[in-house]
This record gives C-alpha cells, structure tokens and sequence, in this order.
C-alpha cells in the first residue's frame, strides 16, 4: 500500500507474502539430501524416502508459523496455476539426480 506524501510515495506495508505450500515444497527440498546421504552411507536405497519425509513435518510447522505471522497470500481463483516456481523445479532436479545417483551407485 502506498501512501502519497506531496510528490515522494512512501511505503506502508513491504511485507512479502509467499504462496501457499512455498515453506512444505521448502522443507522437503532441504532434507532430500539428508535421505540420498543415508541411502549411500547405509548401502540401502529404500532410506532415499526419509528426507521428504522428515522435511514434510517441519515444511507444515514452518507454513504454520508465517500463515500465523500473516506472510502467506490468500488462495486466488487461477493464481499460480500451471506456473512453474524456482524451487519446484529445484526439487525436481535434486530428486533427478538422487535417482541417478542411485541407479550408478547401486
């Protein structure tokens, strides 16, 4: 919102708001790592499933905590479909490469 002051504009609310789902996509981003390692370290590919898995939780916790500090944008009719977003395509390459890490490591 911007207020007018004379000619300079000045800005009341710069608060960024994210879309939802941003902070759950997030939390498994970063824990898929933690799930390729174990399946390595460990020799068991079937442990691969543990770092979303322990990502999602706190992604939840994460997307909680900004909803309640009044950060994440309102569901829009049509808003964001069928657009790509950095960190889904982020996730998707981390999970492309665990697979192949995989399929030549195993």
């Amino acid at each position: 919102m911007l207020k007018l002051r004379g000619k300079d504009q000045i800005a009341m609310n710069t608060t960024k708001k994210y879309p939802k789902g941003t902070f759950i996509a997030l939390g498994m981003l970063i824990f898929v790592p933690v799930g390729i390692a174990l399946s390595i370290g460990t020799g068991n590919p079937g442990l691969i499933g543990i770092g979303p898995a322990i990502g999602l939780p706190i992604g939840l916790a994460w997307e909680e905590h900004k909803k309640k500090q009044g950060k994440i944008k309102d569901d829009v009719e049509g808003e964001g479909v069928g657009k790509l977003s950095w960190w889904t395509i982020a996730l998707g390459v981390i999970f492309l490469l665990g697979i192949l890490v995989m399929l030549f490591y195993f």
